[in-house]
């Protein structure tokens, strides 16, 4: 084919050939750029139905956006030949770097750690490799790795078969490739699940990525035999040799790591890559730093026996820790656990719930593809899950009823409020028109919610008592605000119902934050003294339960990890006395946690990446597209993006932990990527930088918190350092000359202040509630801003901006909630108002038309935007919701979370 054109892609040379096609190096003459084209064999696209999956499945991997991943450009069809379009990578593929000893081990850990962060993107998404081998790995210039093939191996799976599968022999010499039968895949690479033909998932892909590994640190491929029967049946039997054992300088710890890749039962692999990454980069972290070392080998005929002895003693307790670090956490001298998975799907499977017996746990899933999660229910011991509800809006944050026969649960139709079901399903019926994280009483006669406002404001974030049969919601201790209500917190019921426990500050006391008791019987509450004897963080810290006479809790981040632990409370004083003691460990949030009477509880293990992601878009017309990409790609959590107009510039917050409580502010160039990055003094954990452009990105506004109060600084593109403008507010935006900014200098008041003679003018005075955020129009005659109103509620109104302030008679408002709704932002033309809502159920993007004049509403907004399922959130964890608008295009603040749901037994001694 060299020399001839399928469409516009003009063949210079092959490059590769294998089961699954011929590989071409080829020019797209349309855009001028070198790429890569694998022509599929004809005998495996001619069955419609297995070409329809294979495309599907292609269309998927396309849409991954990730340094690891070969990127698909087309799937096309020309002269009757069937060919993808990729990525081309001008380098070798993994095969030609190993040698017959293995990679060094700093090269081989620093492929091991891309390969697994590539592979937890795709399993994140929902796809599996099915064909990982080092022929499917590419090493581009400067070590940067590219996985090739994602989906292919769907091409190979068999239709029905008459006269059964052929067998087929793989000689030593040759090259590893892709063989068709009933089990698809490479043999020396596939798991035990895939040789035997069965269903595979992420883990499949685990295990072949410990053979591969295995390769890159011995040179050897650990189940390989003279024949395909034969590696296929030391797949499925045998145990490979230890690394370490066939090449000394392989540690033991990366023994350990390979032992749980390389498990037979797929359950006791590592769960997912992105825990497996984890443990990589400590490996490679370790390696880097001289902490690790091989195993010693004791010289012959010298020296005592008893060193040899006490090497080996010490090699046994090393892997010892090790184990009981990544399988068994003992937290207590008279307990061990252990987790267990339940759940394997690679969305959003969230909010557990367990029967009180621990034979049922109930949850939210978005496993059916519907762009929702809903309610489902199963047998702990295993068995078919059963869906109890099936509409568009969300259900969630189930609850169980004492007897087991009903579960409570949020749901967001019809306006969102508090449902009850049967648990083995039915017509849901409402309970509350309002409410988040309902809990049934121990004697099952009374639901405890919480009622989060839609202007979010913490003042009133209150606990809510109701009959369980159904009645008039009564608040309970109104005077305190429940706190950490966005990451999960709820009212737990001490076991013998008599009182409830929350994280709550009173709202007449800034400083009496904890957690606290309430007595039902209209008793003084009591300070648990949690906060103290913890040493627990401002962030996420919540109890989650309370058994006997001890309180389980979470504390950490999404950086560091959420953990579970548990401390004793004194049934007497009810104060809490630390330290707690750790249930879980590692990476991951570990939330929603639920507990039966017999000590076993389960958990959502979540994965949560916030970045700024954008979708094309016509502003001035209305429209927005549907080709949705990330910008950033760390895995910092970012907050409030800000753009400059013409898009190419944007700024940022970004989060890097607990430890040392690192935020930084970034400003990037969109095209190009590269950033600056402004460390902020970060004085105190708070994501309240607010990050802003001015309209042609040269300029930067953001906060510190520096020396006990909140200072703005300015700084021009390029500079390292801003100026220091004091106390004087939160910048809202910048006015078109840059010279001039909107400061909110009060949480009822905006002022026009003149960076050259800080001479700060009234704008605006909202008549009721508090300003939230706002952007102005182009033209800087008009400001659209989002309050929170005095009932709860938000609003998004338009005022005039003018040389003297504008009066509350002026304002429009355009549109009242007690749903939540999101920051607004003009389009460039004004003609339109874009913001967040989640009126219809489920947080979407919306659209307002405007008088041209007068900025009165035309019409009523409508949704332009929601996001393909409920992974992608963007409004999660609440509050975090965030947009902006240039002109072409409209960013996000995006969560990609995913989540599986884990049991956590005792261990019987």
């Amino acid at each position: 084919m060299i020399g001839q054109t399928l469409l516009h892609y003009r063949i210079t040379e092959k490059i590769g050939e294998g089961g699954m096609g011929v590989v071409y190096k080829a020019m797209d003459t349309h855009l001028d750029r070198i790429v890569a084209i694998k022509v599929l064999p004809p005998d495996k696209m001619s069955d419609p139905e297995r070409k329809r999956r294979f495309v599907l499945e292609a269309k998927a991997a396309s849409a991954l956006h990730h340094p690891n991943i070969v990127v698909i450009h087309d799937i096309a069809s020309d002269k009757g030949v069937d060919f993808i379009v990729m990525e081309y990578v001008d380098g070798p593929s993994l095969d030609r770097l190993i040698g017959r000893r293995g990679l060094k081990l700093e090269a081989a850990l620093g492929f091991a750690v891309q390969i697994a962060d590539g592979l937890a993107r795709a399993h994140a998404a929902g796809i599996v490799h099915r064909d990982l081998k080092p022929t499917n790995v590419m090493i581009a210039p400067g070590g940067l790795v590219k996985i090739l093939d994602f989906g292919l191996a769907k091409l190979a799976e068999p239709g029905p078969q008459p006269g059964g599968a052929a067998t087929m022999t793989l000689a030593l010499a040759e090259r590893p490739r892709t063989e068709e039968g009933f089990v698809v895949g490479t043999a020396a690479y596939m798991s035990p699940e895939q040789a035997e033909g069965g269903e595979v998932d992420a883990r499949s892909d685990i295990f072949s990525f410990g053979v591969l590994f295995y390769e890159m640190l011995t040179g050897q491929k650990p189940f390989q035999r003279e024949s395909r029967m034969k590696t296929l049946a030391a797949v499925l039997g045998e145990e490979p040799k230890g690394a370490s054992a066939v090449n000394e300088s392989v540690p033991p710890d990366a023994d350990h790591i390979l032992s749980r890749c390389l498990r037979k039962d797929p359950q006791r692999r590592w769960q997912t890559a992105s825990d497996l990454k984890v443990a990589l980069q400590d490996l490679k972290e370790d390696s880097e730093s001289g902490k690790l070392r091989a195993v010693e080998r004791p010289a012959r005929r010298r020296g005592p026996r008893l060193i040899p002895i006490l090497a080996g003693a010490i090699v046994l307790i090393a892997a010892g820790a090790l184990i009981v670090r990544l399988f068994v956490i003992k937290p207590a001298r008279s307990a061990a656990y252990e987790s267990t998975r339940l759940t394997f799907d690679s969305g959003q499977t969230i909010s557990p719930a367990l029967s009180p017996d621990g034979k049922f746990v109930a949850y939210a899933s978005d496993r059916e593809g519907d762009g929702a999660v809903n309610l489902w229910v199963q047998q702990v011991a295993g068995g078919k899950p059963l869906r109890l509800t099936s509409h568009p809006a969300n259900d969630w944050l189930p609850d169980f009823s004492p007897d087991g026969s009903k579960i409570v649960f949020r749901s967001e139709k019809d306006g969102g409020g508090i449902d009850v079901i049967d648990v083995l399903g039915g017509e849901p019926r409402r309970l509350a028109k309002r409410g988040l994280h309902p809990r049934f009483s121990p004697d099952g006669s009374q639901i405890a919610f919480i009622d989060v406002p839609a202007s979010l404001e913490t003042r009133l974030c209150d606990v809510y008592l109701i009959p369980a049969m159904g009645g008039t919601p009564r608040p309970f201790h109104p005077e305190f605000s429940i706190l950490s209500t966005g990451t999960g917190s709820a009212p737990i019921w001490s076991p013998d119902g008599k009182t409830l426990l929350f994280r709550a500050v009173r709202d007449d006391d800034t400083e009496s934050g904890d957690w606290w008791v309430f007595p039902l019987d209209g008793s003084a509450p009591v300070k648990t003294g949690a906060q103290k004897s913890l040493a627990l963080p401002d962030y996420v810290q919540y109890p989650c339960g309370w058994l006997g006479s001890e309180i389980y809790y979470i504390v950490g981040s999404t950086v560091e990890g959420i953990n579970i632990f548990k401390a004793a409370i004194d049934p007497k004083t009810r104060t809490i006395a630390g330290p707690g003691m750790p249930l879980t460990s590692g990476p991951g949030m570990k939330i929603f946690v639920s507990l039966s009477r017999d000590g076993r509880l389960a958990y959502a293990n979540m994965t949560a990446i916030m970045d700024a992601w954008s979708v094309s878009a016509r502003p001035d017309e209305g429209i927005v597209g549907r080709d949705l990409r990330k910008i950033t790609s760390d895995l910092m959590p970012k907050f409030n993006p800000s753009l400059s107009r013409d898009g190419t510039k944007i700024a940022f917050s970004a989060f890097g932990g607990l430890k040392g409580t690192r935020i930084d502010v970034r400003w990037m160039d969109i095209p190009s990527g590269k950033a600056m990055i402004l460390p902020t003094l970060g004085q105190m954990l708070s994501f309240s930088q607010f990050p802003r452009l001015s309209p042609d990105g040269t300029r930067l506004a953001y906060r510190d918190y520096v020396s006990g109060q909140w200072r703005t600084f300015i700084l021009g593109l390029g500079a390292e350092s801003g100026t220091d403008l004091g106390p004087i507010g939160r910048v809202v935006d910048f006015f078109s000359d840059s010279d001039n900014i909107l400061v909110r200098t009060k949480p009822n008041e905006l002022v026009r202040r003149n960076l050259k003679t800080g001479q700060a003018t009234p704008a605006l005075t909202i008549p009721a509630g508090f300003y939230n955020d706002g952007h102005l129009s182009a033209d800087n005659r008009w400001i659209v801003f989002r309050t929170g109103l005095p009932d709860g509620r938000a609003a998004i109104s338009i005022a005039p901006l003018g040389p003297t302030a504008a009066s509350p008679r002026d304002i429009v408002t355009i549109i009242e909630s007690d749903r939540y709704l999101g920051n607004p932002r003009w389009s460039p033309n004004g003609r339109f108002v874009y913001f967040l809502s989640e009126s219809g159920g489920r947080c979407g993007l919306y659209v307002q038309e405007l008088e041209p004049r007068t900025k009165k509403p035309l019409g009523s907004s409508h949704a332009v935007f929601f996001t393909s399922g409920a992974r992608y959130g963007l409004n999660y964890p609440m509050g975090n919701g965030f947009i902006d608008v240039a002109a072409d295009k409209v960013i996000f603040s995006l969560d990609d979370a995913t989540g599986n749901i884990f049991l956590v037994s005792p261990i019987a001694k």
